[in-house]
């Protein structure tokens, strides 16, 4: 068993790293401002160590700390959540990355990850994470397994190459998507499209706009919500289980419940 003072070690280290985070925010701008090569060796597997936990904004509208940057073949965005209730609005609507490939009005390509059936939604709460680090570092542990049984597939938009809407994440088309929450309960999210799919193959110095959307969802943990005069809201429904999510007050499920994003553009850097 740890001692109390090991215990509060651990706790102190994971306080500053939260801490830092908050420092980060302030100091990021609100949109990545300039193209960026991809680490060397990147892996699309949930981790931010090769981006070295660094991100290259911090958008302020979703809450979200994001990079996007790309190699001569693909596109990477990552994207890191640290306020749980940000991450549970996107384990309730997923995270959609879209792309303008220069169409007609409402074209384009749109990635959306992760979504899960209305009733499957893995239910995770975090809030009340314990400050013990062996539980902490066990709950990370089965919240981990949680999701990524349920986060089997991929929504796409207009990629003509690929006919179905719905691929797998084990899928041959080359889009590469990853998911992990972290020992200090961030969630950090990867994925990778090859150029090809945003008609930008040859990874010449091309521009184009991107929009990044956190949809959230009506259905809150798959939960019917219905909105009440009181300071909480009225739930119906109401799934059971162990680590099920608390009811949202009032101010929470409209965060939960309604989209936010942000528009960028974003330039292809070249070696």
């Amino acid at each position: 068993m740890k001692t109390p003072k090991l215990i509060n070690v651990t706790l102190l280290a994971i306080l500053s790293f939260l801490a830092g985070f908050t420092v980060n925010a302030q100091n990021l701008p609100n949109k990545q401002k300039s193209g960026l090569r991809a680490p060397v060796g990147i892996r699309i597997d949930g981790n931010a160590t090769e981006w070295n936990n660094q991100f290259q904004a911090y958008n302020r509208a979703t809450g979200i700390f994001y990079s996007m940057a790309n190699d001569n073949d693909n596109l990477y965005l990552a994207v890191q959540a640290t306020d749980q209730l940000i991450i549970r609005k996107i384990m309730n609507g997923g995270i959609t990355l879209k792309i303008d490939t220069g169409g007609k009005k409402n074209s384009g390509v749109a990635i959306i990850y992760p979504i899960f059936a209305r009733n499957d939604r893995p239910l995770i709460n975090l809030k009340d994470k314990p400050t013990d680090a062996t539980k902490l570092d066990s709950l990370i542990n089965v919240v981990n397994k949680r999701f990524a049984e349920k986060s089997k597939e991929i929504k796409i938009q207009g990629i003509k190459l690929i006919p179905d809407s719905l691929i797998s994440i084990y899928n041959q088309d080359d889009i590469k998507v990853a998911a992990l929450f972290d020992h200090a309960a961030a969630y950090t999210y990867e994925l990778a499209i090859p150029l090809k799919y945003i008609g930008m193959q040859d990874a010449k110095a091309s521009k184009f706009n991107y929009t990044i959307m956190l949809s959230g969802s009506p259905q809150i943990d798959g939960i019917n919500i219905i909105p009440a005069t009181r300071a909480h809201v009225a739930v119906m429904n109401i799934a059971v289980g162990a680590g099920a999510p608390s009811i949202p007050t009032k101010g929470e499920a409209d965060i939960l419940s309604n989209p936010t994003d942000f528009d960028g553009v974003f330039t292809l850097a070249v070696q």
